[in-house]
């Protein structure tokens, strides 16, 4: 038409094809874009599982620099159960694809988290408790408030530092415990709870002292019952300070390699069980396992043979078919393979386990399992801590 410029179509076909193209190159950078942080990536990816930053860098530099196909089998292997750890694949992808074979390919969020402390083999320890972290920090929070409201009573004082450990903050649980004992020396449980998060963070001999003073403190002293912070499914607080202190000081020693002490310990423990059979039940299956160490296998024997079958467990079920498999009713096998059993008693169960066999000469097959011991995520465990120690100790370190 007189006086309308032309476009050929060939630039026409440009012009409508262009952008297009630059669409869709946008929308494939922006899917694999190599500069994005693994937190944004697993954010933007995430089908609702909701892991903190700090989680997501800390499971990176568990698996740093690993093949991925071994790392793969390793991860999920730790999260088996997602109820658990609410863990959605897209976050594991994610955190897979920084830390293994080629870690440039997304660049980690700073800042990278402190370890908590460092495991007797060289890992970093993260706080990374299970259980709905919400709840554990609302937990705090309230323990906070009411410290708040009465700064001169120990015991808000004492609840603050425990809610601390529940989140696995280990060193800030430490420092309130500290401050107690600064204003109330002679206030055993501060000692004695102290002591079990020196035991966490792998501090024995700190933590032998501190035990072995609250031992001092409450010979003088009425026992009282300790409330559960994580209370039981019967909600039926089961120990008693005395009992805490003596078990917790006999673990300690036990770690050390001081197994006549461990065993004093915990025959000082048996005055404190309050009549509950789990009690009971820890109190001998860490009594056995001493003897073990020490060679008294006959010993060893007569404890375990005081357990019945038939005896009903409110927390502690993984000591007592541990003492059932000592006694040849149960199959080692059958306990590594409890499918009912939570994180905390496969690392129970796992030690136990490897003890037996270690006893039993069969070192080999021991720290195999150790080693999957070590492998989980519960570092503060017993069990777990109780493996790496051993594992420590046989290579020299």
């Amino acid at each position: 038409m007189p006086g309308q410029t032309t476009v050929p179509f060939l630039p026409k076909v440009v012009l409508i094809v262009t952008p297009l193209l630059l669409v869709t190159a946008g929308l494939l950078v922006y899917q694999n874009k190599p500069w994005e942080s693994v937190t944004d990536r697993a954010q933007r990816l995430c089908s609702g599982c909701g892991l903190s930053a700090e989680e997501i860098v800390g499971l990176i530099d568990t698996f740093r620099g690993v093949d991925r196909a071994w790392a793969k089998d390793s991860f999920y292997a730790q999260f088996d159960n997602p109820r658990d750890t609410e863990l959605c694949e897209p976050c594991a992808e994610a955190i897979l694809d920084a830390s293994s074979s080629h870690p440039d390919r997304y660049h980690v969020a700073a800042p990278t988290p402190i370890p908590e402390c460092r495991s007797l083999l060289g890992r970093p320890l993260f706080a990374n408790p299970p259980g709905d972290r919400k709840v554990l920090e609302a937990n705090l929070a309230a323990a906070r408030d009411a410290l708040a409201a009465n700064p001169n009573d120990p015991d808000h004082v004492l609840w603050v530092g425990r809610r601390l450990g529940y989140l696995w903050r280990m060193n800030e649980a430490v420092d309130t415990f500290t401050q107690g004992i600064a204003e109330f020396p002679a206030y055993a449980a501060f000692y004695r709870h102290r002591g079990h998060r020196y035991i966490s963070l792998r501090q024995f001999d700190e933590a032998i002292v501190d035990l072995e003073r609250a031992a001092e403190l409450i010979r003088s002293h009425a026992d009282t019952v300790e409330p559960d912070g994580m209370p039981n499914a019967l909600n039926v607080p089961l120990t008693t300070l005395g009992f805490n202190v003596w078990y917790h000081l006999g673990l300690a020693r036990y770690l050390k390699g001081d197994y006549e002490g461990a065993l004093a310990a915990y025959r000082e423990t048996m005055n404190y069980l309050g009549g509950h059979d789990d009690n009971l039940v820890a109190v001998l299956d860490w009594s056995y396992m001493t003897l073990r160490r020490l060679g008294r296998d006959d010993e060893a024997r007569s404890l375990a043979e005081r357990v019945p079958p038939d005896m009903r467990m409110i927390e502690n079920r993984a000591y007592h078919r541990r003492l059932l498999m000592y006694q040849g009713l149960l199959r080692a096998d059958d306990l590594l393979a409890d499918e009912g059993a939570s994180e905390l008693d496969l690392a129970t169960y796992g030690y136990g386990v490897a003890n037996w066999y270690f006893c039993n000469g069969d070192v080999d097959k021991a720290h195999a399992i150790f080693q999957r011991v070590v492998a989980g995520r519960n570092w503060p465990a017993f069990g777990f801590i109780a493996a790496e120690a051993d594992l420590a100790r046989d290579s020299g370190g």
